[in-house]
């Protein structure tokens, strides 16, 4: 149990980073960044996925898939959220 706790916190944070990383991502325009290839990098960060949600609902989503993995690791079968 203390490993999909930590697990939990860990997603949490991460989540909390990649909103900061697209809130930051989100200013800057194209005439600001000349090379092709950089732009598409920043592009590319600037996908916030999960870290989407408000951090109210992102916390309740992270605690169901928890409790979820909880429950199949007791009765047995594996669970493993990749997300």
């Amino acid at each position: 149990m203390p490993c999909i706790i930590f697990q939990l916190v860990a997603q949490l944070e991460y989540a909390e980073y990649q909103r900061a990383v697209w809130q930051i991502l989100n200013k800057v325009t194209r005439e600001q960044v000349p090379e092709r290839q950089i732009w598409r990098q920043i592009q590319f960060l600037s996908v916030i996925g999960p870290a989407a949600l408000p951090p109210e609902l992102l916390d309740r989503v992270s605690s169901a898939v928890a409790a979820l993995q909880l429950s199949a690791t007791a009765d047995g079968v594996m669970f493993t959220f990749l997300g």
